[in-house]
């Protein structure tokens, strides 16, 4: 897949959306933001798996760590246009998810519930080794 950069405003939906406008969901992918640190290549086989199994019975797959849900998120194909219709300075994607059908997948891997929005969330990575 291209990276394809879509300056615009500072809000995640925003950002999406663009990125939509300009290359539309033909297929199922990943809603990954730069600041998710997940390094597990058996995360997204796992995402990708359960897309495959569940077809097009779900709109979204997203991954759950003990419970609490966690990115990234896989979304189905043709999602976007529901996406395209959302107001970025009012809506957010992670509320929005809750009104569609979601199969939410548990894994061993906590990093799904990790951020790096903050620079303490970065300082303590070392001091979990």
């Amino acid at each position: 897949m291209p990276l394809i950069h879509c300056k615009g405003s500072s809000l995640a939906l925003d950002s999406l959306q663009r990125l939509l406008k300009a290359k539309p969901m033909d297929q199922w992918g990943f809603v990954y933001h730069v600041d998710m640190p997940i390094w597990e290549p058996q995360l997204f086989q796992r995402l990708a798996g359960r897309a495959v199994k569940c077809g097009g019975g779900v709109k979204a797959v997203a991954p759950a760590y003990q419970g609490k849900g966690g990115h990234p998120v896989l979304l189905s194909p043709g999602l976007d246009k529901k996406l395209l219709a959302l107001d970025p300075g009012k809506d957010r994607l992670d509320i929005w998810l809750k009104s569609q059908k979601i199969d939410r997948l548990e894994v061993p891997f906590p990093c799904v519930l990790e951020n790096w929005n903050h620079l303490t969330a970065l300082a303590n990575i070392h001091s979990k080794e």
